[in-house]
């Protein structure tokens, strides 16, 4: 693709260097209006291209030489060759200020480092249940309260006999009553 551009390119260019515009045929045109975009600037152009040929015809360029080349290159050393002292002033001051830059580098890179706090988290287990070491000699009990709790006797029957319940009578009952309260009679 490059190629095919390149070669319109240069028969662009030798169609400018050519002919005028108006002279250009159809293609042409199409060619032409691919690089350039009015008469104008197509002129400005050929005339451009045709001055800078009368120029080069006028003023000739020789060509390089190996001999041009050397010359050109010792003249550069010559030039640019400092003197002895000079250069070894230039050498100790760039070897210092390295040192100065690498001394401070290395100052502010360890300047940089914070201390950090290390967070340490640990598994603990306490015991939810309290252990007492000795038993305590004395127990104290403020209030006790007896709920009354019916006891059914049964016992078995031949199948045509209904059960008989043994219960307590009343008088039993107070009398059991007043020796749990009491502890004594």
């Amino acid at each position: 693709m490059k190629e095919h551009v390149w070669n319109e390119y240069e028969v662009f260019e030798r169609l400018v260097s050519e002919k005028r515009y108006a002279e250009l045929s159809g293609d042409e045109l199409k060619l032409v209006n691919q690089f350039i975009t009015n008469e104008q600037e197509y002129d400005a152009f050929r005339m451009s291209g045709l001055d800078m040929k009368g120029w080069f015809r006028e003023n000739p360029v020789n060509g390089a030489t190996d001999k041009t080349l050397s010359g050109l290159k010792r003249e550069f050393k010559r030039a640019h060759q400092p003197h002895v002292s000079i250069a070894w002033w230039k050498v100790s001051i760039g070897y210092a200020v390295a040192a100065i830059v690498f001394g401070l580098g290395g100052w502010w890179l360890g300047q940089s480092e914070k201390p950090t706090t290390l967070t340490r988290i640990e598994q603990v287990l306490v015991p939810d249940t309290i252990y007492v070491a000795t038993k305590p000699d004395t127990v104290v009990r403020e209030k006790i309260i007896y709920r009354d709790k019916p006891v059914i006797l049964t016992t078995t029957n031949p199948p045509n006999e209904t059960p008989v319940t043994k219960g307590v009578s009343m008088k039993e009952k107070e009398e059991l009553d007043k020796l749990l309260v009491s502890g004594t009679e």
